[in-house]
């Protein structure tokens, strides 16, 4: 009797779920806001009765901050450099408004200070600029926060997902211009990329950061840094898109890796020999034989690494003398071959 009486509470349980998902559904697609115990930062409600919370209006207190955060990214001002004037300034989080408002949910943490991760949480919401939406994350199992013995993490649906439920203007009216909020997001993600964070060994992925970039997909290519027992390591770049994720389209090139010394060799060796900068190509060159050598413990891998770079070399110094008999300036072709020596 006790297994029955588990199984139909089971089975409610599930009922109730579905009721309620679906109610909130229909209030999005009516227009109405899914309502919590607090509004969005930025906000207050425009009926703050129980019941009659459908839209936001800007909250004369909070607007001017958000404005400030997007403002100062804008000028190049990093998020960490921002808490720490929001924090020097006296500027409550958040989560302190809403406790002193009365309007914290229960069991709700309040943030002692301003954080990195709190300012590009605010910059990166698309709601500011007035595009505010419902059902914007999915539960998925994985890396993140463990609940009744299940890994679970929460990640953001992608913005053309069916799921999501996108919101009139006048619901959440917007406090930056579109023009401001795609500017701030590429600073941010600009920033993200080309950040040496705890990277002990920036030296070793010099394209990191956006300039190398997929062949298939044009997206920036991402590292990967391997460590092998006796200490040794390998850095090489990958297409994030590459390895399977919701949301994101594959990339359609597939699994794939390039050693970063050789991608770095071949890239920032060139444009040194275009810019005729011999202590920069002296330097990457040191800098890809030292990987290379790294990865090879024998003599023999080593003199091979060093002939075959030494042939390259040879060839593209033939190939420059081959154009320079094909000029007939004789001026130019002097120039050229003055060049060539330097």
């Amino acid at each position: 009797m006790r297994s029955v009486a588990a199984y139909v509470a089971k089975k409610e349980l599930e009922k109730i779920r579905e009721r309620t998902v679906r109610g909130r559904r229909t209030r999005a697609e009516r227009g109405g806001l899914l309502v919590g115990s607090n509004p969005l930062y930025g906000y207050r409600w425009l009926d703050p009765e129980r019941g009659q919370r459908r839209a936001y209006i800007e909250d004369p207190d909070a607007a001017p901050v958000v404005r400030r955060i997007f403002r100062e990214i804008a000028e190049g001002i990093t998020n960490a450099k921002i808490a720490e004037g929001l924090n020097r300034d006296g500027i409550p989080t958040p989560s302190q408004l809403f406790q002193a408002r009365g309007e914290l949910g229960r069991g709700k943490k309040v943030a002692p200070q301003w954080t990195g991760d709190g300012i590009y949480g605010i910059a990166s919401n698309p709601s500011y600029a007035g595009k505010h939406s419902a059902f914007n994350y999915q539960k998925i199992k994985g890396r993140g926060l463990r609940k009744a013995g299940v890994t679970v993490r929460f990640q953001v649906r992608a913005e053309d997902d069916k799921v999501r439920i996108a919101l009139p203007a006048s619901v959440c009216p917007a406090l930056v211009d579109e023009a401001t909020w795609q500017k701030v997001n590429a600073v941010m993600a600009s920033n993200k990329l080309r950040a040496s964070r705890r990277n002990s060994e920036p030296d070793a992925t010099l394209l990191r950061g956006g300039y190398a970039r997929c062949a298939y997909c044009d997206r920036p290519l991402t590292v990967f840094r391997r460590s092998s027992g006796n200490g040794k390591k390998s850095w090489s770049y990958f297409c994030p898109a590459s390895r399977p994720k919701p949301g994101v389209t594959p990339c359609p090139g597939g699994p794939y890796r390039i050693a970063a010394h050789l991608l770095d060799l071949e890239v920032v060796g060139s444009l040194a020999l275009m810019r005729k900068d011999s202590a920069l190509w002296g330097e990457v060159l040191v800098n890809a034989m030292q990987r290379a050598w790294g990865q090879r413990t024998s003599k023999e891998g080593k003199l091979r690494t060093v002939d075959t770079t030494v042939q390259r070399l040879t060839a593209q110094r033939d190939n420059l003398l081959a154009t320079i008999k094909e000029v007939s300036n004789p001026s130019a072709r002097a120039s050229l071959a003055h060049d060539l020596t330097r």
